[in-house]
């Protein structure tokens, strides 16, 4: 059996709720398959913070750069090009994202990741991503006829309550 990586986001008061809230969702939808390939097939989370003015879809980038790192470091000493043109770039980039997060987190991001059954890695969306993606999602709207007048009137729900924050969680799934 082998592993793929995964993006779920989700909203809840806590980490905890919104995680809760994906692995249902996810249950619901693939069913209890231990190898669905989805955030249900994870063992809880790790929950870390974002660097200053980064975006939660900048860190899971990084995340999978630095996983990559080893293999494009690899293939750029050794040379096969024709196979992964740009692997001397992709160091680059890694080394420079590495100095941005640091070695600690890191190291500590790069373990969440890399274990298929165990926990995987989650950040709180910035506000400017909570709003966007807030707006994006589709939100059930609630039609009423009015008994007095036979008007109807409709009602959207405009997301979640307020104090609730989005969660982006990512890693690798069973598969």
């Amino acid at each position: 059996m082998g592993a793929h990586n995964f993006t779920a986001i989700d909203y809840g008061r806590t980490a905890q709720e919104a995680y809760e809230r994906a692995t249902s969702q996810a249950t619901g939808e693939y069913g209890t398959d231990p190898y669905n390939g989805t955030i249900s097939t994870t063992n809880g989370f790790h929950l870390f913070v974002l660097p200053p003015r980064w975006t939660s879809e900048r860190f899971e980038a990084a995340a999978w750069a630095l996983e990559q790192r080893e293999f494009n470091a690899r293939d750029a000493k050794t040379g096969p090009a024709q196979f992964r043109p740009g692997a001397r770039r992709r160091v680059r980039e890694a080394d420079a994202l590495l100095a941005a997060i640091g070695p600690v987190v890191a190291d500590n991001l790069l373990q969440r990741l890399m274990d298929k059954w165990g926990t995987c890695a989650a950040v709180a969306l910035s506000a400017r991503e909570q709003r966007e993606w807030l707006d994006r999602r589709y939100w059930p709207t609630t039609t009423v006829t009015d008994q007095r007048t036979g008007a109807v009137v409709s009602h959207t729900v405009h997301g979640p309550k307020r104090g609730t924050k989005v969660f982006r969680f990512f890693g690798l799934a069973a598969s």
